[in-house]
C-alpha cells in the first residue's frame, strides 16, 4: 500500500455514506486485459446484454472470468508494517505484511477444492467481490472499478473436516494473500441498480460437462450428458437442454445437420435427425450458453 507523506488529506466525509455489505462471492479474473493493460470494468459494461458472453462465457479461456458459489470470508490477519528503529530514534518500514483473504466455501463437492486450486499456480490473478445485496466491489479508479491483485501463487483450496462434517456441508477453505500494492481502503464499487438488471449473485459460471454417446439408429442418437460431480460410473447428471443447446455436424461430407428434436430420456438425451449415410462421422457439440464440453463424434449406421 502506498504512502504519501508530502501532505495530508481531508478529513470530512459524506452526510449520507454509502457503505456495502458483506462478501458472498468472489470473481476471479485475469489481472491484465490484454498485453500490460490491467482489467477493469465500467457501468455501461455491467449493463450491456453481451457483458456476460466476454467475460464469464467468453469463448477464449484465457480471458474468461470465474465466479465461485456462496462463500463466508473468515476473519484473518490484518496487514501490518514492521518498522526498524535506527539510531535509537529514527523509525523505517523494513517489511510489510500484505492483507489476507480467508473464506469458507459449504455445500460443495470435495473435488471443488481441486478445482480451486488449479488457480494457486497462476500469476497475474485478480479479484472482485459481489456482496450481500448484489453490488460489485474492487478497487475504485478514475475509468472504472479495478479489480484486486492476488499475490503470485499465494492461492491455497483445501478441504475442511473430512472426518466430521465435509461429508455434509462440504466444507471448503479457500485462502490467498493480497499483493502488497494492494489495500482493501481503496474499495469503490458498482451498486446493483446500475448494473441494468444484472444480479451477479444468481449468474452461474461456465460448467464443464462431458458426453458419452448411447444407442445410435438410422435417425437418432443418444448423448448423455454429466458433470465431473458424483459417484464413480454414476457421474451427476446435466438437465434441461433443449434442440438448440446440441449442435450437429457430418464430418464426412462437411455439412451442418439440422436436428429435428431433442428428448430428455433417463438414458440421455436423444436426439432425433435425418438420415445420414451409413459410416459417415458424426460431430456432436454443446453450444449452450454457459457450458463447455469436448465434442465427440460416432458413426451413422
Amino acid at each position: 500500500m502506498s504512502c504519501n507523506c508530502s501532505a495530508s488529506n481531508n478529513l470530512g466525509y459524506s452526510q449520507c455514506t454509502q457503505l456495502t455489505s458483506y462478501a458472498k462471492r468472489l470473481i476471479f479474473v485475469p489481472l491484465l486485459a490484454t498485453g500490460s493493460t490491467r482489467t477493469k470494468v465500467t457501468t455501461a459494461q455491467l449493463a450491456s446484454p453481451t457483458f456476460l458472453d466476454t467475460t464469464l462465457y467468453n469463448p477464449v479461456s484465457s480471458k474468461r472470468w470465474h465466479i465461485t458459489p456462496e462463500i463466508a470470508i473468515q476473519p484473518s490477519e490484518a496487514s501490518k508494517k514492521v518498522m526498524e528503529t535506527i539510531n535509537g530514534e529514527q523509525k523505517a518500514t523494513s517489511d510489510y505484511t500484505p492483507e489476507k483473504v480467508l473464506a469458507l466455501i459449504l455445500g460443495q463437492h470435495p473435488k471443488y477444492a481441486d478445482i480451486l486450486s488449479s488457480y494457486s499456480c497462476q500469476n497475474n490473478l485478480g479479484f472482485y467481490i459481489v456482496d450481500a445485496d448484489s453490488n460489485l466491489l474492487g478497487v475504485e479508479t478514475s475509468d472504472g472499478l479495478y479489480p484486486y491483485a492476488i499475490n503470485n501463487q499465494s492461492l491455497l483450496a483445501t478441504v475442511m473436516d473430512r472426518g466430521n462434517i465435509a461429508a455434509a456441508t462440504g466444507k471448503i477453505e479457500l485462502m490467498f494473500d493480497l499483493r502488497k500494492s494492494e489495500s482493501f481502503a481503496k474499495e469503490g464499487s458498482i451498486g446493483y441498480s446500475q448494473m441494468g438488471g444484472l444480479d451477479l449473485l444468481f449468474v452461474n459460471d461456465m460448467t464443464t460437462v462431458e458426453m458419452t454417446v448411447g444407442a445410435i439408429t438410422a435417425t437418432t442418437v443418444v448423448v448423455k450428458v454429466t458433470t465431473q460431480f458424483g459417484a464413480v460410473g454414476n457421474k451427476d447428471k446435466w438437465v434441461g437442454l433443449e434442440a438448440s443447446s446440441f449442435a450437429l455436424y457430418n464430418v464426412t461430407g462437411a455439412v451442418a445437420i439440422t436436428i429435428t428434436s431433442v428428448a430428455e430420456t433417463d438414458a440421455g438425451y436423444l436426439i432425433t435427425m435425418p438420415s445420414q449415410t451409413a459410416a459417415d462421422s458424426v460431430r456432436v457439440s454443446i453450444v449452450e450458453a454457459g457450458l463447455e464440453a469436448t465434442p465427440v463424434t460416432f458413426i451413422a449406421v
